[in-house]
């Protein structure tokens, strides 16, 4: 039971893991969200990621993620 979404959740930790290594001791520009709190380019990188790997995988599913969304929410 849920070993689709496990096994995609695996996948997609380490593909994300593998970015954000990639970024932490090279380029952290900061940009200030409209809510005031800081966005890097590894945040918005890898929360794109996520998004697109959960759309190959789960079509019909919607996600709502903390920089960008596919279902028109946002957190």
């Amino acid at each position: 039971m849920y070993e689709q979404e496990l096994h995609t959740a695996q996948r997609i930790a380490r593909e994300a893991g593998d970015i954000m290594r990639r970024y932490f001791d090279g380029d952290q520009q900061r940009q200030t969200k409209a809510d005031g709190t800081p966005v890097t380019i590894a945040d918005t990188t890898i929360n794109s990621l996520v998004i697109q790997r959960l759309h190959e995988t789960f079509p019909d599913d919607g996600v709502i993620g903390e920089e960008e969304s596919t279902t028109g929410y946002g957190l």
